[in-house]
């Protein structure tokens, strides 16, 4: 097949990398440091052999704590961004969730994100990640004014007031941020890539910390690629997710294994459907939009 940009389907793993459990308000966070070690070696190792691309996405304690582990993997061409909690930040002062703070409030908090990260690692950052999904409509403008390129923070149809996570209608594919609302498409440089959702199931997302099945994974696949090629947005994506929580240095552990599948499922479904499977960072997959010009 003719590589033509327009039957590229853009792949990438991503790994939320939390913060730990005893030093957060969450309860999703990493168990303990020497397991968010072995997720991250261990992600970082299957994607090696698969050949694929992969986005690490950390909280700024993480950054500190695990800097010698990031700078090397951005060495081999691993994506680095912030991933933000309001909820694990500093000395846990900001006890709301990011998209329950008001435009002011927030670009100090994100401010002040960007810069521990990037004290952490040493480098700048423009990559970026909500914690729980949590924005508003400010979000992705003080994003642009802070800097950050790409983001992959919404989730279609996703809906959880309590964390400040609603994305009911708002444009699943990828596309630039609007200043007028987190739905809609707009002239923002700052370039949004969702996490896949399927309304498959509720939490219909290639995330192997949520399901057993591999059937799952196959379904998810199968119809958000189907829904993609019926919708035909000019820049295609697959946004897989887990997070630092699971040993993916142990093979044996399920989880690991289905990393792999899921993978897997994303290549060869989007070879049924006639699609070219290009691993691509979010980086990588803002400068193709920008090269055809897409919204």
């Amino acid at each position: 097949m003719e590589d033509n940009k327009k039957d590229n389907l853009y792949f990438i793993f991503t790994m939320d990398c939390e913060r730990v459990k005893t030093e957060s308000w969450m309860n999703d966070g990493a168990p303990s440091w020497s397991i968010s070690e072995k997720a991250i070696l261990g992600m970082a190792e299957i994607l090696r052999k698969e050949k694929v691309a992969g986005g690490f996405y950390s909280t700024p304690a993480t950054a500190k704590k695990h800097r010698k582990i990031f700078i090397e993997l951005a060495k081999e061409g691993f994506e680095l961004g912030l991933q933000f909690h309001c909820d694990s930040f500093r000395d846990l002062r900001y006890r709301k969730h990011l998209g329950q703070y008001g435009y002011k409030e927030q670009k100090e908090i994100l401010k002040l994100a960007k810069q521990d990260w990037e004290d952490a690692i040493g480098q700048e950052v423009t990559t970026f990640r909500c914690g729980y999904a949590s924005a508003n409509d400010y979000t992705f403008i003080i994003l642009n004014e802070l800097g950050f390129k790409q983001s992959s923070s919404s989730m279609s149809e996703r809906y959880t007031p309590d964390v400040a996570s609603s994305w009911q209608g708002a444009f699943p594919y990828a596309h630039h941020a609007s200043s007028k609302s987190r739905l809609i498409c707009g002239n923002l440089e700052l370039y949004e890539v969702p996490i896949t959702v399927a309304n498959f199931k509720r939490r219909g997302t290639l995330c192997p910390d949520w399901y057993v099945l591999r059937s799952s994974y196959s379904k998810i696949n199968k119809e958000y690629i189907q829904n993609i090629i019926k919708q035909s947005p000019p820049i295609k994506t697959l946004v897989a997710i887990t997070h630092n929580t699971t040993n993916y240095l142990d093979k044996n552990d399920v989880r690991t294994q289905l990393m792999g599948y899921i993978i897997d499922s994303a290549r060869e479904t989007a070879k049924k459907y006639g699609l070219n499977f290009v691993p691509a960072t979010l980086e990588k997959i803002h400068q193709e939009a920008d090269k055809i010009g897409a919204f």
